[in-house]
């Protein structure tokens, strides 16, 4: 709301990244971005912007891993199964 209504000192005071929620964050430091550029600040959205790509960047890296571990671990039983039929062939 702060934002659409042009109030970007207050919405630059009232919302800053804690760190508790990655996610957040990113949104955070996105608002921050466009109320950076409404003060006319583009080096400071810049950063802001940066920071956001980061940690969304970090996320998805993230959640490829949890999704490749999850793929190995339903593959487990495939694989052992066909290690099992080559040592009885052998």
């Amino acid at each position: 709301a702060l934002l659409a209504q042009n109030k970007f000192d207050a919405l630059l005071e009232a919302l800053k990244p804690e760190g508790k929620n990655t996610s957040l964050d990113a949104s955070i430091l996105v608002s921050r971005g466009y109320a950076q550029i409404g003060l006319k600040r583009p080096e400071d959205a810049q950063k802001s912007f940066a920071e956001a790509q980061a940690i969304a960047e970090m996320l998805r890296q993230h959640r490829i891993r949890r999704r490749g571990g999850a793929i190995e671990r339903r593959q487990q039983p495939l694989v052992a199964a066909v290690r099992n039929l080559k040592e009885h062939r052998s």
